[in-house]
């Protein structure tokens, strides 16, 4: 069963490990005699496991750490790809060769789809939503990821561009996608901070979505997929 499970299967958590609190995770550790400890996950899991394996030093713990990557963002230096991206990367590209022909289907009605991704500064899974693509006037025909600063204009082009050849046009970008001054949309406050400092604001792809809408006097739809991208099985 645990083979075709997502990997929520095997629980997740926020907690984020630092020399005030490491001493009860120590504690407990040493109370089921638990010398090996094995961390799931992704850069703020490695973060963990290395904080928690310094700590133990200077505690006294003779305690081996070890981070196993697993994370959609495929983000984590030294590796090619890592568990829980390929799912999400298939499941992506269907989704974004679907939505193409909804717009298609759609016409003039709404006839442009901006589709926002998760991945925060990593733009693998943007990427990812080109795998299914076999000619140039296949969705997607723009994608916007965080290592690249996303010009407006040239943007607003694009999918004009794209609207005027083909008859729509759909646009993936990653949630933490730039403009020359930052995260789109970080201006604004943020909706939520995690236990690890990340800011969580509403997603350049709304705001995309609302430029593209009040600059091209079209109807724009805008698909954020949410969690569903990484508990699917694909």
């Amino acid at each position: 069963m645990i083979g075709k499970t997502p990997g929520a299967a095997l629980g997740s958590s926020r907690y984020k490990i630092t020399a005030a609190n490491a001493s009860k995770v120590l504690n407990v550790l040493s109370e089921f005699k638990i010398k090996y400890l094995f961390i799931i996950g992704g850069n703020d899991s490695a973060a963990n496991a290395k904080e928690l394996g310094n700590l133990s030093k200077l505690n006294g713990y003779k305690l081996q750490v070890i981070h196993v990557p697993k994370t959609i963002d495929n983000d984590l230096v030294g590796t090619d790809h890592s568990p829980g991206y390929g799912s999400t990367a298939r499941f992506i590209s269907l989704a974004t060769m679907g939505a193409g022909k909804d717009a298609q289907t759609m016409g003039e009605s709404a006839p442009i789809t901006i589709i926002e991704v998760m991945g925060r500064d990593a733009g693998w899974i943007a990427a990812s939503s080109s795998l299914g693509k076999n000619n140039y006037h296949d969705p997607p025909h723009i994608v916007c990821v965080p290592e690249h600063i996303t010009n407006y204009e040239h943007f607003l082009n694009q999918l004009e561009n794209a609207h005027r050849k083909f008859g729509y046009a759909v646009a993936v970008v990653a949630e933490n996608s730039r403009n020359a001054y930052g995260i789109i949309g970080s201006k604004e406050e943020a909706l939520y901070e995690d236990q690890f400092g990340h800011k969580y604001f509403e997603g350049a792809g709304f705001h995309l979505s609302k430029l593209a809408e009040s600059q091209l006097k079209v109807r724009v739809r805008y698909e954020k997929p949410g969690t569903i991208q990484r508990s699917m099985v694909s």
